[in-house]
């Protein structure tokens, strides 16, 4: 899998590392570092749903942060735009 599009892409993405370190495509050591990219991704999603929600909230208010629009789609994989 080249690209992750989806939740559910990146979902299927730790399902198949954990297999792969069942089988033993991947050593304990590869799967821990994938882990660890994992969890500041996932990170990264989260503080995107925050600042959203924060958005939304303000806006509600009378605040404006200004439009919320693109989340989840930086280009992450070093091409250019």
């Amino acid at each position: 899998m080249s690209n992750l599009n989806t939740f559910g892409e990146s979902r299927k993405l730790i399902l198949n590392v954990i297999d792969d370190i069942r089988s033993g495509k991947l050593s304990t050591e590869q799967g821990k570092v994938i882990a660890q990219n994992m969890s500041v991704i996932n990170t990264n999603i989260q503080c995107e749903i925050n600042f959203a929600k924060v958005a939304l909230q303000a806006k509600d208010k009378g605040d404006n942060f200004g439009r919320v629009v693109k989340l989840g789609t930086t280009v992450i994989n070093g091409a250019a735009e």
